[in-house]
């Protein structure tokens, strides 16, 4: 018998908790609201050590700054290509560039165009010093056409 003792209070501390949760279940049921209402309305509270602060208020404000971090990274990278090159790049895009005379500032944009992915070209060193048309040996890629209609966008939305 005495080895069943602990076992007999644990039974009855769990009978006890269950009676007591039972005869308090309405106002148990209150205090949960009240919490879950303050809570989604962004105040905090404390219980004695535990303390439960601002939180949504605080989530909405790293939001704010994520987001304005996101606009001006976007920003920075719309807009570090020379209008210029942006300009050829859109020509390039519609497939008819136009007459061209190859400068080394063409090459030059048209290496960099190559090399970060936006357009594609078989040899740059074969293309003719002067044509009626480039969109002949200067293809667009994906990623070209998405740059292009992202910096537009951005263009119009900030005008």
């Amino acid at each position: 018998m005495k080895d069943y003792i602990p076992l007999i209070q644990t039974i009855l501390w769990i009978l006890f908790s269950l009676v007591i949760l039972i005869l308090l279940r309405k106002e148990i049921r209150l205090i949960l609201n009240i919490v879950t209402e303050r809570l989604l309305s962004g105040s905090g509270f404390k219980i004695g050590p535990l303390e439960v602060g601002e939180l949504k208020s605080k989530i909405d404000i790293v939001e704010k700054e994520v987001a304005s971090v996101n606009e001006n990274v976007s920003r920075l990278f719309l807009l570090t290509m020379a209008e210029p090159m942006f300009n050829n790049l859109k020509k390039i895009k519609t497939g008819r560039f136009g007459k061209y005379t190859f400068s080394k500032g063409l090459e030059r944009e048209l290496y960099h165009l190559r090399d970060i992915g936006y357009i594609d070209i078989e040899s740059i060193q074969a293309i003719p010093k002067e044509g009626e048309d480039l969109s002949e040996y200067v293809k667009i890629t994906d990623a070209g056409k998405v740059f292009v209609q992202l910096r537009e966008e951005f263009i119009d939305k900030n005008k």
